[in-house]
């Protein structure tokens, strides 16, 4: 059941969607493919409106965008989980700790506010 899909099987398939490219993903166009889409973005975006996805183009472009935003979310946390963790001073470490706070503030996907709430 598409419903009680996992965060990671959704995030996994987003992945792999996204390395087929636009030509390719073009040609998977159909109701199953936009439902998991608006599904995904209701999901793992809370409160984000899904993109348009009317035509095998726009379902394509939301695709890769969303591909791409979330890894330059996903290397942002990064960043800031190595920030935390080489942090000796007390100084460093509150303002990693307050980096990491503005993140989780800023930061569209559930999952990875969630994942950086635990580094805290």
């Amino acid at each position: 059941m598409r419903g009680e899909e996992s965060t990671e099987s959704r995030i996994e398939k987003l992945h792999e969607l996204a390395a087929l490219g636009g030509v390719e993903l073009e040609t998977l166009y159909g109701e199953e493919l936009k439902t998991w889409l608006i599904e995904l973005v209701s999901a793992e975006l809370p409160g984000s409106p899904a993109p348009p996805v009317n035509s095998s183009k726009e379902l394509a472009e939301a695709i890769d965008q969303l591909a791409r935003n979330k890894r330059a979310w996903s290397q942002r946390l990064g960043s800031l989980v190595i920030e935390l963790s080489d942090s000796g001073a007390p100084e460093a470490k509150e303002r990693a700790s307050a980096d990491l706070k503005e993140y989780i503030q800023q930061c569209p996907w559930k999952y990875l506010r969630d994942s950086a709430s635990r580094k805290l």
